[in-house]
């Protein structure tokens, strides 16, 4: 048994992926990007609680960004409007949106049982719809930039959430057990869930006298709101690589004059 404890605890490694395409001008802000991460425990042998997301986000450029998202991006800070030429249509503006598509699952750690395993993680999906508008701030001025961000998701949890099929079809071409407590699983009840967000990005050292290989780390706040999770956290990230991008992780967020090739980019991490 002790030894059975011990590869549990080992056992809360998860496994990241990464994937980001962007397309367009010269200017990082000025492309659609798409953002796909995959979250799965295949890297510790085992499925049990959070099991496997999926998560599919496009941002739209910063002149692509309606008069009506400018206006509404005071709900992030209401005593630091939008400056009056950035609700001009076509005018430059650190105003970005963006929706996405997330799917997650849920299960205990017996696969065998079909009855209800009162003590465990219940059988649980969840789909949903997001939509987000952000301001990324304090470059003009010198200052740590950071990036504020409100989001809404709206979806479902329960069985048509399909993360029953979704989990047998994967199960089914991969060596993996078949799950047999799905009947079992939270009722379908429509979700809701409010999110603001601050990101902060310190830079740090460089590592050569060009600059190219540097580090930065990127703090964050969180607040949450909903049926589906209500909490408060905060933490950070750090990061260490060649021509790091001025972003907030997942190269989601790039400076006015951040320049590059239209790229795609692959990256994972274990955590």
């Amino acid at each position: 048994m002790r030894g059975r404890a011990h590869r549990n605890s080992v056992r809360a490694l998860w496994l990241c992926g990464s994937l980001w395409v962007a397309a367009g001008a010269a200017s990082a802000n000025d492309r659609w990007r798409v953002d796909f991460t995959i979250d799965n425990d295949v890297v510790v042998d085992e499925d049990r609680h959070y099991t496997n997301g999926l998560f599919l986000g496009v941002l739209a450029p910063r002149d692509k960004v309606p008069i009506w998202i400018r206006k509404a991006s005071i709900i992030l800070n209401p005593f630091d409007p939008p400056p009056s030429q950035a609700l001009e249509e076509g005018a430059a503006t650190d105003v970005r949106w963006g929706f996405a598509l997330g799917h997650e699952m849920y299960t205990p750690e017996n696969s065998a049982l079909e009855t209800v395993i009162v003590d465990d993680r219940p059988y649980a999906g969840y789909l949903y719809a997001r939509f987000e508008v952000a301001r990324d701030r304090g470059r003009d001025e010198q200052a740590q930039p950071f990036l504020d961000v409100f989001q809404i998701d709206l979806g479902v949890v329960g069985p048509s959430a399909l993360a029953r099929q979704g989990q047998r079809a994967i199960h089914e071409v991969f060596p993996s057990p078949i799950f047999q407590g799905w009947d079992n699983q939270l009722r379908d009840e429509p979700a809701l869930t409010l999110r603001r967000a601050h990101y902060r990005r310190y830079r740090g050292p460089d590592f050569d006298a060009s600059g190219a290989w540097s580090s930065d780390l990127i703090a964050n706040i969180v607040g949450e709101l909903g049926n589906v999770k209500t909490a408060a956290t905060t933490g950070f990230l750090t990061r260490f690589g060649w021509r790091l991008p001025e972003d907030f992780g997942n190269g989601r967020f790039s400076p006015v004059d951040a320049t590059a090739d239209a790229s795609v980019r692959y990256s994972h991490a274990v955590s």
